[in-house]
């Protein structure tokens, strides 16, 4: 908690006062912490947008040095990935669908960056309030899909979103986050754990989305393997909770069972297959971004095409939409992002191993979704490497600062 502690200031959002530019930004955070967990990220994303010369302002200030740029860490990655997107629309049969996703990822990428980095700048207001207010709209999510499902009988629950699997990753990203955080506060409120816990868990078991149960297991053992009694415990519930919420109905877990049937999984098996096959057509900048819906209409069958918009797995999404150059850029991003989320996973803060392993979550659940492309989920997955990104950057600035003191 102790890294926490202090908040940042002498913000210069000219010609706002001081006051009014920082509550400007809180209330952004505010709307995103809230709309996110509810399905809504498309609002919180738009308030950002809004915000967004004010933002890069102040980013260019968060780092004495800016040696990471406006950013950050992760932005020449991220650039290098909009690049080969551009790059790839340029070849693409679809030319204005390609440019509307790589313009659509260019937004939600600089936007959710920026934010988080001024997320990190005013991180009491940040973990005081945004945190747990997200964690409210958690808990009514997760109440709203077990009423749905157990109330009205709806056979996969979609809470207040149109679409189960991404409720499903939703509750997956915001559940193991707030293990976290409910860990980092300790006390009482760590026995929260528990109840949380269990409204989240039965809220994943409503969609019935198998990619939710595979990322929640992930995340859940990524807690376990941080060791320490307080990960340890939280790993025991959490688990205990997750085949408790198998075992409660038998269709969820006959539907558990499904995830080791090749039988079962044919029909994502033939996506990713037909991936592969447009990136060896189309190896170098692949068929252009979000055109696997019109591309892979050739290579599948007519009787077995279901217009799916993605390969349903992230980097075969990136492989075929934006070939080999993609794959670089995309591997380049999740290298820096990964050398941060190490850099944090081991000072053994449980908010810090919380936000590490949720991420990790959620693009677990990506190797079988298609959420990428969304502003639902896309905007969740970029805000969460900017605040692995802008956490890092915070805490390797303080040990430097550290080290020039003792020196």
């Amino acid at each position: 908690m102790n890294s926490f502690a202090t908040d940042s200031t002498g913000t210069s959002w000219l010609p706002l006062s001081d006051g009014l530019r920082r509550w400007m930004a809180r209330c952004a955070l505010v709307v995103l912490a809230v709309s996110a967990p509810l399905g809504s990220a498309t609002l919180g994303l738009a308030v950002l947008l809004l915000t967004m010369p004010f933002l890069y302002h102040e980013a260019r200030t968060v780092s004495p040095s800016n040696s990471s740029g406006v950013f950050g860490l992760l932005q020449r990655p991220t650039g290098a990935l909009i690049s080969a997107g551009l790059c790839s629309t340029l070849f693409a049969a679809h030319k204005l669908d390609a440019l509307a996703h790589v313009l659509g990822m260019a937004l939600m990428a600089a936007t959710c960056l920026l934010g988080a980095r001024i997320a990190v700048r005013e991180r009491r207001f940040f973990l005081n309030v945004a945190v747990p207010l997200a964690l409210a709209a958690v808990v009514v999510s997760a109440g709203v899909s077990l009423y749905q499902y157990f109330a009205v009988g709806v056979s996969r629950a979609t809470a207040l979103l149109s679409y189960t699997n991404r409720l499903a990753t939703l509750l997956v990203f915001f559940g193991i986050l707030g293990a976290g955080y409910l860990l980092h506060r300790g006390g009482k409120i760590g026995w929260l754990l528990l109840p949380f816990g269990l409204l989240v868990m039965g809220g994943i078991g409503t969609t019935m989305s198998r990619a939710g149960w595979v990322a929640a297991a992930f995340g859940i053992a990524l807690l376990g393997l941080r060791g320490g009694q307080r990960f340890v415990v939280a790993f025991l519930v959490l688990a205990l909770l997750f085949v408790g919420t198998l075992l409660l109905e038998d269709r969820w877990a006959a539907r558990f069972g499904t995830i080791f049937s090749l039988e079962a999984n044919q029909d994502r098996i033939l996506l990713w297959k037909t991936a592969l096959e447009i990136l060896q057509d189309h190896p170098i900048l692949g068929s252009g971004p979000g055109s696997f819906r019109h591309v892979s209409q050739a290579y599948i069958e007519p009787s077995e095409y279901r217009g799916h918009a993605t390969p349903h797995n992230i980097v075969l999404s990136i492989a075929s939409d934006m070939g080999i150059a993609g794959l670089l850029a995309f591997t380049w991003l999740m290298v820096r992002a990964g050398k941060a989320s190490w850099y944090l996973w081991r000072l053994g803060q449980p908010f810090y191993a919380g936000l590490v392993a949720a991420v990790a979550s959620i693009f677990v659940n990506d190797l079988f979704g298609q959420g990428f492309y969304t502003t639902q989920i896309g905007t969740v997955m970029w805000f969460g490497l900017g605040l692995v990104a802008a956490f890092y950057e915070m805490e390797r600035d303080r040990r430097v600062a550290s080290a020039a003191d003792v020196l």
